[in-house]
């Protein structure tokens, strides 16, 4: 386990000298992909947001990427991949999914917000508890982690609680704030090639670890004061 930290952190510490003022974003979807769950980035355009997730998504080796840009015209096809004819004549629901997010380890979706509710419902099984229903059958999907973008938040009345819930970690990506990192962004060329990659097989080794990570009392008190809190400001 020593040796998959000290290539997590090594992946981080090139990612952030390629990404300038991302250290939390590039920690937080480490976090997202060991944990088995799912990252939001929200911020203005031109914030690197997607070309952050793909840079990122190249440090696990030999994992299938999915990115995809919603619109408020978006289908379910473009998701999930469309019905097959053979199996349609037969009267049978079911999607081709090769290529599509059912199929990915990793996924990118940008503008995550702005298709129909349908559609985002649609994802919800897919994001928690990591089953994509096809013809009605339930089937687990081998997806690790999913970015989402944004560059704004539902408001509220859009009905999209159980949507955003599924994104566990939430990010707000700034412009670039000091003018020596605005100076590097504006000379350099970002061309990330990772040296160290992570496998799959280390990311499941991870993630089975966690299992066995124990909470200390003082954080669960901290965190029941936290929630205390929050209840009563609501």
């Amino acid at each position: 386990m020593d040796k998959i930290l000290n290539k997590i952190q090594k992946i981080e510490s090139d990612l952030n000298s390629a990404f300038l003022e991302r250290k939390d974003q590039i920690h937080g979807m480490f976090l997202g992909l060991l944990s088995n769950t799912n990252v939001l980035l929200i911020g203005t355009p031109g914030t690197a947001k997607s070309m952050l997730a793909e840079a990122w998504s190249r440090t696990i080796d030999k994992a299938s990427y999915f990115a995809w840009q919603l619109h408020q015209f978006s289908t379910p096809e473009e998701l999930f991949g469309p019905y097959s004819l053979s199996k349609l004549e037969k009267d049978e629901y079911t999607r081709i999914t090769t290529g599509k997010l059912p199929d990915a380890n990793i996924a990118f979706i940008d503008e995550i917000f702005k298709c129909s509710h349908g559609n985002l419902n649609a994802m919800l099984s897919i994001l928690n508890e990591r089953v994509f229903y096809n013809n009605g059958k339930p089937q687990p999907i081998d997806l690790l982690s999913v970015i989402g973008a944004s560059n704004e938040v539902p408001e509220d009345g859009d009905k999209l609680e159980a949507f955003m819930d599924r994104f566990a970690l939430k990010y707000v990506c700034d412009p670039i704030v000091e003018n020596e990192n605005f100076s590097k962004m504006l000379t350099s060329n970002v061309n990330f090639n990772p040296e160290s990659k992570l496998s799959i097989e280390d990311v499941r080794q991870s993630q089975n670890s966690i299992s066995n990570v124990t909470v200390p009392e003082n954080i669960v008190s901290l965190l029941i004061e936290l929630r205390t809190k929050i209840s009563s400001n609501s």
